[in-house]
């Protein structure tokens, strides 16, 4: 029903453009391909009368152009993109349903075969949930961070202060999450000072009425724009099924687990540093796992310092 509605709706917008189906090797025209779980409806104004046997690939001519497309089988989500076509490269279309901690949707990308790169821009969007791929690069006026490995993660808060991601980890319901952000910092007389500002301000930090707290620690981290301080946290999550609210933003971009038995540990690396650019702001960032008894991964304080590295203060 939902496809015989949506190809009535797009009957009256059908023109005649410069696409047709092909091979990817044709030619300098740019192509788009797409997964086996995508369909395409709508290329600019070409709807595809042959819904039923969609288009696979088809050549494109450089430039920009519109992609309606459906995300299946079944059906989960209907979106429009925007990217623009070099002559010559290969583009994929890709869907891919993701489903771990607080995310659930269908992560939809074009991709330039060539690159690697995601060019396509989201114009609209129904049915499942959006779910973003982390960028190459996250940028914002105060940072820079390249994720150590983008494939797998996905953004699940992005604002103008900061950004949180998740990663699905190598066990039933283990996450990773990096979050990053800023801070407004007073100036210190000395660095006792200091590190006893962000241990009382930091806003990550752990609800005792929750969680039962196995390690809290801050201490200076020399080698960095200074001051710089490093933050290891510990703790085991007495209220995994609880409805109340997570009272910290880190322990928010790990997710609520519903019903978990037994009780989830939550580990985090945090530094926060002070700005280049701006002295009256820090930048807070955490490295976090999320795990069960037994699952911790014994390279999470070298995970977080790599991690940590690749931030442009």
């Amino acid at each position: 029903m939902l496809r015989a509605s949506s190809v009535a709706l797009l009957l009256a917008g059908c023109a005649v453009p410069s696409i047709k189906q092909m091979s990817p090797s044709l030619g300098k025209s740019a192509v788009i391909e797409t997964a086996a779980s995508a369909e395409i409806v709508k290329i600019d104004e070409r709807l595809n009368l042959l819904y039923f046997f969609p288009w696979k690939s088809a050549a494109l001519t450089e430039g920009e152009h519109v992609l309606f497309f459906f995300c299946g089988p079944p059906i989960k989500a209907i979106r429009t993109y925007k990217f623009t076509a070099q002559p010559a490269h290969v583009y994929r279309l890709e869907c891919k349903h993701v489903s771990f901690g607080p995310l659930r949707g269908e992560n939809t990308r074009i991709v330039d075969v060539q690159t690697g790169a995601d060019v396509g821009r989201i114009l609209s969007a129904s049915g499942d949930a959006v779910i973003e791929s982390a960028p190459e690069s996250v940028d914002y006026p105060l940072f820079k961070w390249r994720p150590t490995n983008n494939a797998g993660w996905y953004i699940l808060r992005r604002d103008a202060y900061g950004i949180s991601l998740l990663q699905a980890g190598e066990n039933t319901d283990g996450l990773y999450a990096v979050n990053i952000g800023t801070m407004t910092l007073p100036e210190f007389g000395k660095r006792d000072d200091f590190l006893a500002f962000v241990g009382r301000q930091e806003p990550s930090a752990l609800d005792p009425r929750r969680f039962q707290v196995l390690q809290d620690s801050v201490t200076y981290q020399v080698g960095q724009p200074g001051p710089c301080a490093m933050i290891h946290r510990k703790a085991i999550d007495d209220e995994p099924d609880t409805a109340r609210d997570l009272p910290s933003s880190l322990a928010n971009a790990l997710g609520r687990k519903i019903g978990t038995v037994p009780p989830l540990i939550f580990e985090s690396y945090g530094y926060v540093c002070r700005s280049r650019r701006d002295r009256r702001i820090a930048i807070v960032f955490f490295f976090s796992h999320q795990y069960y008894d037994g699952q911790q991964v014994g390279s999470l304080p070298e995970r977080a310092q790599n991690a940590f590295n690749r931030l442009e203060l």
